[in-house]
């Protein structure tokens, strides 16, 4: 007597989602190699290995698409947790050592700051990309210091640690690529520390 194979079959929701993760990480190769306004949604679909259809049925538009490549791209909404007088160092060892020494990490990073870079040509990716280090890093960051002028001083450690990162990474400047990374490590954290505690 034969016996039936019990098959096993994604729901149609877990499908979904996975076809829309595949997409996103499509658009993230495209946009950062070609831009925001070369990147074409026929582009991202073939990259994607999907019909295009799928596209704006998912995400609506490619301006759409773009802003959820990059608020996938900067989320890192755990970074922002822990001790205050910690985070100097985390935010410093993490920018600094932490990613390269993950190789997948790495080359999540170099997109990431590659998409970033190029999305300074056109407006509206510029403004996506705007509103969400807003969003995710700035305001965030804003929230959990004391005194006067949060923002400012939660711009400027965003700018420390996304500076340095393009520095590094994209750029490839050879004393924060290839220097004593205990010593950036230090200074990055004081730089950070000061606009925590907001001295001059």
């Amino acid at each position: 007597m034969a016996v039936a194979r019990k098959t096993t079959r994604a729901s149609p929701s877990r499908k979904s989602e996975r076809t829309q993760a595949t997409i996103v990480e499509a658009a993230t190769r495209v946009f950062a190699a070609r831009g925001y306004d070369a990147a074409g949604m026929r582009d991202i679909a073939a990259a994607a290995k999907v019909n295009p259809a799928l596209i704006n049925i998912y995400f609506g538009s490619k301006a759409a698409l773009f802003r959820q490549v990059v608020d996938r791209a900067l989320s890192h909404a755990e970074m922002i947790e822990g001790d205050l007088d910690q985070l100097a160092e985390r935010w410093a060892s993490f920018t600094i050592t932490g990613i390269s020494r993950d190789r997948k990490r790495m080359q999540a990073s170099k997109r990431a700051l590659q998409l970033l870079m190029r999305s300074a040509g056109s407006d509206t990716a510029r403004l996506t990309v705007r509103d969400i280090i807003s969003e995710q890093i700035v305001d965030r960051v804003a929230a959990r210091l004391h005194g006067a002028h949060a923002q400012e001083r939660a711009a400027l450690i965003a700018t420390y640690l996304l500076g340095f990162a393009m520095m590094q990474r994209v750029i490839g400047i050879k004393a924060l690529a290839e220097g004593d990374s205990d010593s950036c490590v230090r200074y990055l954290t004081q730089a950070i520390q000061r606009c925590i505690a907001g001295e001059p």
